[in-house]
């Protein structure tokens, strides 16, 4: 029998055997039907010792208060969600008739299919409202005000108290937070792109700046075939992980593309058997033209509702839109996208679109940031402790509307860093809140940002990026084609840059390949208004393959490693990779000293070498990587470059008291007085 032992510096005894885990960890246990029909469960004050009916989630549970092992008193919201999960318990466990297996065999075997809609219909009945006073009138009898501040802070600590003592010994548990998880792609980088499953709509394809070139592609729902054409294009790019978005029934109305009951389901189902990970995307949204229709907004409910902290009102919502995640997903193990958390355990993965909160609980001596890792882990725990399932999330942070508070990385980045359930921070679209946009008053033109714009915008971008970074959290860098808001955004003044609908710059594309590299655990494509959203990843009737053919230069060598491809005129005109890459990226790229590539990596008899604007970088096994700029650079290639009597550079551009000097194998070039002289010390 395997059992894991528990932490120390824990203040509660085990309250459960948790068979998912296991069952993940170690195959012989999957087909154990001691996990798949798993009866034994003790219910609080009954007489009987043994239930009769499958437990949920096929767990042991004592259900028990437990006293704490310290001198602290466990905290009072803890005790009031115990009470109120055993009331739901009871209602939940009794006339069950009809089970449906999930999909996950040996790990969670069969489940009730009426579950979910049992407990919706039951939150609102006498006995669950019965229940449900006695446990609030016991809590409001015996927690106080400050009390509950008490526990805030006891939760925020307890909840980090062994996040905080850091990633376990185990070999590169830490390195490992971010990348994907799944049997068969462990330990690689995610190379995303951002997907609406469903038909062409026409109502909205007249928004688009442009429109699938294979126009059977638009015949999603109608053509079967469509999808598992669509999702080979995809890989044929070197995407390995899909993001779904609007994929609730209730969100029909908000999607780009028309949703039946076959949408989504059907890009799970293709994309069964082929190398390929989805991931589901938990996005806000409302229908402006139905106010009152459904709707969901992350920021309303999280971290809790009315802006209590407090496990019982523990942001109901984005939970109950969770589970729904996790009712259609967990039909789909093995398509459902993992990643590793900071302790090196895989997790599934739930992408949070849109991640702010419109109010912060007010909690004395508690950071914004402890809070809201905390909220994140609590979600998380729950929806283990009631599903089975251990989930993480990456999230889209760093923004907010008017009043609201946004996670930034100066706000909530330690917390977030400590968090086990969040998994890495994958902004979307983030040069739309680099606070770099040049942007029109209402009513009046556009502006168009590709004219003078574009280094403002991806200097923005990266400082985003590298805020994150700094705090510790793994970060997946966002691409996109550009931007284009003159079709929906147009009456309210807006702005444009990148690819659009009357031309096509490469500026934009090239700023962003050239800093892909390792500072990333990953990297994602994404499109917003006119791209056709949903069909980012196919040829298009108006840019051809050029989109298509740069995501596929960014995805097929790993999306960590420095390799980028100068566009011209919509196609690839020039590559650096490797070491040479790197040099030039630590050089700011084409915004520094060499500027972009002339050409490609050229193979000398001892060396490698790449020429840009503004100079050379060398590479040799005998010399390493140098580069040569300015002033130095035209001398050396008057003289010939390496056939010179100087032969290869064996260091960088380096400072004298009156100029600058760089050596080579059989001399220097020295720039003094506004001259470059070159003095060779041998003949060859």
């Amino acid at each position: 029998m395997r059992v894991d032992i528990h932490e120390a510096r824990r203040n509660q005894l085990t309250t459960r055997v948790d068979l998912f885990g296991t069952a993940l960890r170690d195959p012989a246990y999957r087909g154990d039907p001691a996990l798949r029909d798993g009866h034994i469960c003790l219910e609080q004050r009954t007489t009987r010792a043994v239930c009769n009916l499958t437990c949920t989630n096929h767990q042991v549970e004592s259900m028990l208060a437990t006293a704490s092992a310290s001198s602290q008193s466990p905290p009072p919201g803890r005790a009031l969600r115990t009470c109120v999960e055993i009331s739901l318990h009871r209602l939940l466990v009794r006339d069950r008739s009809q089970s449906l297996h999930t999909g996950f065999p040996g790990v969670f075997g069969r489940t009730d299919n009426a579950l979910a809609r049992a407990y919706s219909e039951r939150m609102h009945g006498a006995q669950l409202a019965f229940g449900l006073a006695a446990c609030l009138t016991l809590g409001a009898t015996h927690v106080a005000r400050a009390q509950m501040r008490a526990s805030v802070l006891h939760d925020a600590t307890d909840a980090g108290s062994d996040q905080d003592a850091g990633p376990p010994a185990s070999q590169g548990a830490s390195a490992l937070r971010g990348l994907l998880a799944s049997p068969g792609f462990e330990g690689t980088p995610l190379k995303g792109v951002y997907f609406f499953p469903g038909e062409g709509s026409a109502d909205n394809e007249r928004l688009y700046t442009a429109h699938p070139r294979a126009q059977a592609d638009l015949h999603w729902n109608s053509d079967p075939s469509t999808r598992s054409r669509v999702l080979d294009s995809i890989l044929a790019a070197h995407a390995n992980t899909v993001m779904l978005s609007y994929w609730g029934d209730d969100m029909r109305h908000w999607s780009p593309m028309v949703l039946d009951a076959t949408s989504v389901r059907g890009a799970l189902e293709a994309a069964h058997g082929k190398p390929i990970l989805i991931i589901p995307a938990l996005e806000s949204g409302i229908d402006p033209r139905d106010p009152e229709g459904p709707h969901f907004r992350f920021a309303d409910d999280f971290p809790y509702e009315n802006g209590l902290y407090a496990d019982a009102h523990l942001a109901p919502r984005v939970l109950a839109r969770l589970r729904e995640v996790i009712q259609l997903f967990a039909q789909y193990p093995d398509t459902w996208a993992r990643m590793y958390d900071r302790n090196g355990q895989p997790r599934y993965v739930v992408y949070i679109m849109g991640a702010y909160a419109r109010r912060m609980p007010q909690v004395l001596g508690a950071p914004a940031g402890q809070i809201v890792g905390a909220a994140f882990d609590t979600l998380a725990r729950e929806l283990e402790e009631t599903t089975g399932v251990r989930i993480g999330f990456t999230l889209d942070a760093g923004f907010g509307d008017l009043g609201s508070f946004p996670f930034l990385a100066e706000n909530v980045g330690h917390g977030l860093a400590n968090a086990q359930s969040v998994l890495a921070i994958q902004l979307f679209l983030s040069e739309l809140r680099s606070g770099r946009v040049l942007s029109s008053p209402p009513f009046l033109p556009p502006v168009d940002n590709n004219q003078s714009n574009l280094d403002e915008l991806i200097a923005g971008k990266l400082h985003l990026l590298d805020s994150w970074r700094k705090q510790g959290l793994p970060v997946i860098y966002d691409v996109s084609p550009g931007f284009d808001g003159r079709f929906v955004w147009a009456p309210f003044g807006t702005s444009f840059w990148g690819d659009n609908y009357d031309y096509t710059t490469d500026d934009w594309r090239n700023l962003q390949s050239e800093h892909k590299g390792r500072d990333y655990v990953g990297i994602s494509f994404n499109t917003w208004n006119g791209y056709t959203e949903g069909y980012c990843a196919v040829p298009t009737l108006e840019h051809g393959t050029t989109i298509y053919d740069w995501l596929t230069d960014l995805y097929t060598p790993d999306a960590r490693s420095c390799h980028h491809v100068e566009y011209q005129d919509g196609k690839p005109a020039h590559r650096v990779a490797g070491a040479i890459c790197e040099k030039w990226q630590s050089l700011l790229g084409s915004q520094g000293a060499l500027g972009a590539p002339l050409g490609s990596e050229l193979a000398l008899e001892r060396a490698s070498v790449v020429r840009f604007l503004y100079g050379s970088i060398y590479a040799s096994e005998s010399y390493g990587v140098h580069e040569v700029h300015g002033a130095i650079h035209e001398e050396y290639e008057r003289l010939g470059f390496e056939r010179s009597c100087l032969g290869m550079p064996i260091s960088d551009e380096q400072a004298l008291p009156d100029g600058r000097i760089s050596h080579f194998e059989r001399g220097s070039i020295s720039f003094r007085n506004a001259r470059a002289r070159a003095s060779c010390t041998q003949s060859e």
